[in-house]
């Protein structure tokens, strides 16, 4: 990769150089930091700096069997545990930003401080991007599919309170007690407010007029994240999710942060170079033991295949369950205009009270015609506007 400096061509903009301020992302990683990523393994803490591409998580499964009768004249049979592993991605990542020395003397934002104040925040982007790049290959695999992914295949089926239930109850008998959120696109977001389907415990506010805070549906907080992928046609695919579903583990190498100075480049350059290692893994889930790496070894790029996954455990125990469904044209932002199919209108034109035949006026917009007058004593009047009216569609 070349490199690319912040330089005072990047920085100085001679109109607006009094503007020249901070322009932060507006990415929220809400996702990430809702509770349900945690970062409290200490075996995938302890294991990101060992010589090895992958932790490696052991577990012990649960007392299993029924009892034998207890008899004097045969000897008592011995049951074993049954154990097994997940196996976890460790990922090797590195970032450098620069800046010369001159694009310092005519910034207002100065690009030091930048770096140093916004490089966390950046990771905490990349790390949710993982997140979601990962949920999306688990449930590309047919096996976790089937047993925690509902999509509604009804023709044109939005986002609905049936389906929320289909999904859910894919969880069998643990789906009231382990379940906490529901991380959802804006546009579903919106499209649950629309459908009444946040909950209004108090009934102070019609629940399709709630803005904040996001609220709770069925209990449940609700995490509005634009992260989750909204596709052109509408779909989206939401996500159930138990606290403490995903592990999140980083660990700084020797030599993880890294200052470097060079004089005589480009009238004097400063490079900051940060690396590290880091895993996110889906509980439950493992890397397929027939896994092969796209390059020299495992990357981000690799979790998004559904090959790459398997089930080790009782699915009910992998504590995500996914929603596909669509979202209303009127939230759809890939969308130009509504199609009529709710009563909300997001792009809303200045002939909105005229329909589409020739100009006229409709006659069931705004439950009234502006061309009726409500009294009959001013017929003379009303006759004059009436034809002004006229006279100006025409034009129009």
């Amino acid at each position: 990769m070349s490199d690319n400096p912040f330089t005072y061509d990047n920085g100085f903009i001679p109109d607006v150089v009094a503007s020249n301020v901070l322009n932060k992302t507006t990415k929220q990683n809400r996702f990430i930091n809702s509770g349900i990523v945690v970062n409290s393994d200490p075996i995938a803490n302890n294991s990101l700096l060992t010589p090895s591409h992958y932790v490696i998580i052991p577990y012990t499964n649960d007392l299993g069997g029924s009892p034998e009768t207890w008899t004097d004249d045969k000897k008592i049979s011995v049951a074993n545990l049954g154990s097994g592993k997940q196996r976890m991605f460790k990922f090797f990542q590195d970032k450098a930003y620069g800046w010369t020395d001159k694009s310092q003397e005519f910034t207002t934002s100065n690009p030091r401080d930048v770096v140093n104040s916004r490089f966390a925040n950046w990771w905490t982007g990349v790390d949710e991007d993982t997140v979601i790049k990962e949920l999306g290959g688990v449930f590309d695999n047919g096996k976790i599919a089937t047993a925690h992914k509902f999509v509604d295949s009804k023709a044109g089926a939005l986002f609905n309170a049936r389906g929320f239930l289909a999904t859910l109850s894919k969880f069998g008998d643990l789906q009231d007690s382990s379940t906490n959120n529901i991380v959802v696109n804006s546009a579903v977001y919106s499209e649950m407010k629309a459908q009444n389907m946040l909950d209004n415990p108090n009934n102070q506010v019609p629940q399709n007029q709630v803005v904040n805070p996001f609220g709770t549906y069925n209990g449940m907080k609700i995490i509005v994240d634009d992260s989750i992928p909204l596709n052109p046609d509408g779909t989206s695919t939401s996500y159930i999710c138990a606290n403490g579903a995903i592990t999140y583990a980083v660990a700084n190498p020797e030599n993880a942060v890294a200052v470097q100075r060079e004089e005589l480049e480009m009238g004097g350059r400063t490079t900051v170079v940060n690396r590290r290692v880091t895993t996110t893994h889906i509980n439950g889930t493992t890397v397929a033991d027939n896994f092969t790496p796209s390059g020299s070894e495992p990357s981000v790029d690799d979790v998004v295949k559904g090959s790459t996954w398997d089930c080790v455990v009782d699915p009910r125990n992998i504590g995500v369950v996914a929603y596909e469904a669509k979202v209303s044209d009127d939230f759809n932002p890939f969308k130009s205009q509504s199609t009529g199919n709710s009563n909300v209108q997001i792009n809303p034109s200045d002939d909105q009270n005229k329909s589409s035949n020739n100009g006229k006026p409709a006659s069931n917009q705004n439950g009234t015609n502006n061309q009726k007058q409500s009294s009959d004593d001013s017929k003379s009047t009303s006759g004059k506007q009436t034809g002004q009216s006229q006279s100006s569609d025409s034009k129009k």
